[in-house]
């Protein structure tokens, strides 16, 4: 139970079994359920912001058990692709301070906080060496908080 528990938040709740793609899918997937769930309830940034905090916990967690514990993870990659939870956490800190009225920033904190996950630029680069599963969560942050960054500069000169 506790392995499939694990199984389910490192994949970002399957979101990351995608064969095509699957950190772009697992972006997806949180961007689609922070609109919905702010459509239904808008929540604060501060309850975004706990939100968040639990999923990097659990992130970290469950993907440090799920690595150990699970065939599917046992190929030996320090960051599988299938692990997306850190995607999860990663767009949520892009999307801080973003309404659910504005899709535009939504669209561009989307596109940002991918673009700086791919390419990695340094800080994002420094951030993965970190060893285990802190590396697999914090290059993700850093990305989106880079990303946070650029789009409040984009606000600003709006």
């Amino acid at each position: 139970m506790l392995a499939q528990l694990n199984f389910l938040i490192s994949t970002g709740f399957y979101s990351g079994l995608s064969s095509v793609a699957p950190g772009t899918c697992g972006s997806l997937a949180f961007t689609i359920v922070w609109i919905a769930t702010n459509q239904i309830t808008p929540l604060s940034t501060s309850t975004w912001t706990a939100i968040t905090c639990v999923f990097i916990a659990l992130g970290i967690l469950s993907t440090t058990h799920a690595m150990k514990n699970h065939s599917f993870f046992n190929g030996g990659d320090k960051d599988p692709s299938a692990v997306v939870i850190d995607e999860w956490c990663g767009q949520s800190v892009a999307l801080f301070g973003t309404g659910i009225d504005q899709p535009l920033y939504i669209l561009a904190a989307f596109i940002l906080f991918r673009l700086f996950d791919i390419t990695k630029p340094l800080p994002v680069s420094r951030a993965e060496r970190l060893p285990g599963a802190a590396g697999i969560m914090a290059d993700d942050l850093v990305a989106g908080a880079l990303a946070l960054c650029c789009l409040e500069l984009i606000k600003v000169m709006i």
